[in-house]
């Protein structure tokens, strides 16, 4: 419980960027019948992102109360945290290709 009340609290932090990123999906939804492919890859990059900021607010959390459980040491936990957030550069540098896809498709030639 502890853990779920700590991840709400942490999400509570990202508040302005999710008020953000749901006014972006907003958007991309009520465009989406004149540029559906700009808005199906905001839509896909929001998603992400919004997974992404899910899953670090609980595994932030979570994952040293595990650990620790486990009888994990902190230098494990520190390998552990180091190939998380690769794997979240990773995921969010997709995100941001799909944002770009977003912005600069179904462009009109000048």
């Amino acid at each position: 419980m502890e853990v779920l009340f700590s991840s709400l609290g942490s999400l509570l932090t990202q508040l302005p960027v999710i008020l953000v990123w749901l006014a972006g999906f907003i958007l991309a939804v009520t465009r989406w019948q004149r540029h559906p492919k700009s808005s199906l890859f905001l839509t896909l990059a929001l998603i992400i992102f919004a997974g992404q900021t899910l899953f670090k607010s609980i595994i932030d959390f979570a994952l040293p109360v595990y650990m620790i459980q486990q009888g994990g040491s902190g230098s494990q936990m520190g390998i552990v945290f180091v190939g998380l957030g690769v794997l979240r550069a990773i995921v969010a540098a997709i995100a941001w290709i799909l944002v770009l896809l977003a912005v600069f498709s179904e462009r009109e030639e000048a």
